[in-house]
This record gives C-alpha cells, structure tokens and sequence, in this order.
C-alpha cells in the first residue's frame, strides 16, 4: 500500500492545485472569504476546462453561487505586487474533488487531463545591451508569467543550471528556436520566448515543442509583462487544447486493457498504481492473470481513445499489437514520450 501511495503521489498534489482557486480578498473575515468562494470556483473551472473564460448559462452561474457548499479547505497568502508598498491578501479556496468533476459534467464544459506534463520555459531576452538568458532585471516579470501559468492549470517550470551549464548554453541557438536537444525525460515540453526591444516595443517569439507536436507565434506589445501575459495564456490555450476532452466524448465507458511484460509483484503494482492514478479511469479491476500478463477491466469516464492517448503520451506503457494491447516498459529503459504518435 506504501509504495501504491509513492507512486501516486506526484499525481494527486497536481490534482489537489487543480481543484483550488486564488483569488484576493479585502480581509480574512468570513464575510468576504464567502463572497469570494465563488471567483475561487470560476478559476478552478478555468483549471478543469482549459478555458480562458468559460462561458456559464443561468445554471452555472447558479452553481458559482453556491460554491460555499463545495468549499471543503480554504487558507490566505501575501501577494507582493509590482509597484505596490503594501503585498495583496488572497484567498486560496480548495473545492471537493468530486463535486467540482460533477459540476463540470453538468455544464458540459470539456475537460483537460489532470496528468499535465510541466513546460520547461527558457527566456533570452535582448534589451538593447545584448541576449541574454534570463537576465535577474526582470525577476518579477517572471514571477508574474509563473503565478498567469499556475492560474490556467499550466504547471511550467525553469530550467535548473549550474554554472558550467549556463556556460555550455548556446544562446544564439536558443534564439533560433532550436528546442531538440532541449527535449528529454526531465523535460518532455519546453518553450522557448525570445523578446527584443525595438524602440517602444518588445517583439516576441514563441517556439513550442511536446516530442510528438510543434507550434509557435510571434508577438508585439509595448509592455513586456502583458506580452508574456499574453503568451503564456496562448500557451494554454495549445496545450489545453491537444489534451482536452470534449463533452461529447465523455461519458461512463468501459474498456478492456492487456498489459504484459509483467516479471512480478512488483511491476503488478507499478502498472495498478499507474492506472488508478490516471484521472480518466474511474476504476480498475483485475479480470484474468497469467504468467507475466494481466487483464484489467477499466471503468472511464471518456470515450477508450483519450485513454489510448494517454497511455502512449506518459510513456509507462508500451503499445503492442492490437486494439488495448501494451508492455510494461522496463525500468532500466528510459522513457520515450509518445513511442507511437498519438
């Protein structure tokens, strides 16, 4: 049961962010932590449905009001924001899981996959005095392109660089785009944003890469933090987009998943740990076993190919021949996202 905890864990404290909203307050009083629940709801939608701003009928909007009855942790944090002495008071609302899951099958909102792969995100920035990667002059901008990520569902993270790296770092490349030999286990998508100041404005560029889909867009703005705004919103708005269930494909389903290469116990409970961590299984139950092969019968809750994406995109399982059919990937062999293009 321990290690069944282990394995599922990185994937339950994602969930758990994904089911919290942060919006500011005037106070800590219940007064306004009741009046702001329901702009906590509205951004955990945001989160669930990887839109920008899901469009809500009378019902919804009904919904939103009574987001008090789904509030199940609430806790406040010091904002510090640019330009002003004193820091932003928020409240970060944390909502039932399964209640906000209804809520959103009851809107038929579609639905973002709770296993999102974080975005390494490397800057080069020209400011007039040269490129550089991620000058410390505009920290807080970056900061800010963070916490807009966070608010979409965007998990994003920077890249971790000692010295003698930094060094290695060819900036020119970057500047070009290149993200190949930027791809890897520790960093299956990257983006890399070039800015450069020409006269009033900033332009800037965004190369996008995940291993099995590419894309990219240019900008312009005078202000560099709306720019990256901007930017890391559209970025959510592709990501989103390519792992995104609609309402028509959801819906109780069932499917029948072969995996072998299963050598012992061990695997046995990688593989189980695995499939009820997946947010698009509702349960899993054994339904034959043989010598190093094991039949599961899955109860989802979207239509058995947004499975098969998944499956093929986290890499765990490799597909064999025939419909449902996958190896375990042995844990000497490195990981491969998207081993067939999903």
């Amino acid at each position: 049961m321990l290690l069944l905890l282990l394995l599922a864990l990185p994937r339950l404290v994602l969930a758990q962010d994904l089911y919290a909203g942060t919006v500011p307050v005037a106070s800590q009083s219940e007064a306004d932590r009741r009046a702001a629940a329901p702009a906590a709801l509205r951004q955990v939608l945001v989160k669930q449905s990887g839109q920008r701003d899901p469009r809500l009928d009378a019902s919804g909007e009904a919904a939103l009001a009574r987001a008090n009855e789904l509030l199940v942790s609430f806790q406040y944090q010091q904002n510090p924001l640019p330009g002003q002495a004193e820091p932003q008071l928020e409240l970060i609302a944390g909502f039932l899981p399964s209640a906000v899951d209804q809520l959103v099958r009851d809107l038929r909102l579609p639905r973002w996959r709770l296993e999102r792969m974080p975005v390494t995100l490397w800057l080069v920035l020209d400011d007039g005095l040269g490129r550089k990667l991620m000058p410390v002059e505009y920290r807080e901008d970056y900061a800010r392109l963070e916490q807009e990520a966070l608010r979409r569902g965007l998990p994003v993270r920077w890249p971790e660089l000692d010295e003698a790296a930094l060094a290695a770092i060819d900036v020119q490349l970057l500047w070009g785009g290149y993200t190949e030999q930027l791809l890897g286990a520790d960093a299956p998508a990257v983006a890399i944003v070039t800015a450069r100041r020409e006269g009033p404005d900033w332009r800037l560029r965004w190369t996008y890469e995940d291993g099995s889909s590419a894309t990219g867009w240019r900008m312009q703005d005078r202000d560099l933090q709306r720019g990256l705004t901007e930017g890391i919103n559209r970025l959510a708005d592709e990501v989103a987009a390519a792992n995104t269930i609609t309402a028509a494909g959801a819906g109780v389903q069932r499917a029948v998943l072969t995996v072998t290469g299963l050598n012992n116990g061990e695997d046995f409970a990688r593989v189980l740990a695995y499939l009820e961590a997946l947010s698009l299984i509702d349960a899993v139950r054994v339904r034959d076993a043989q010598p190093a092969t094991v039949i599961f019968e899955l109860s989802l809750n979207a239509a058995p190919r947004f499975l098969e994406d998944a499956l093929q995109r986290d890499g765990l399982l490799i597909a064999g021949e025939g419909r449902m059919a996958f190896r375990l990937r042995p844990k000497a062999d490195p990981v491969q996202k998207s081993e067939t293009s999903p």
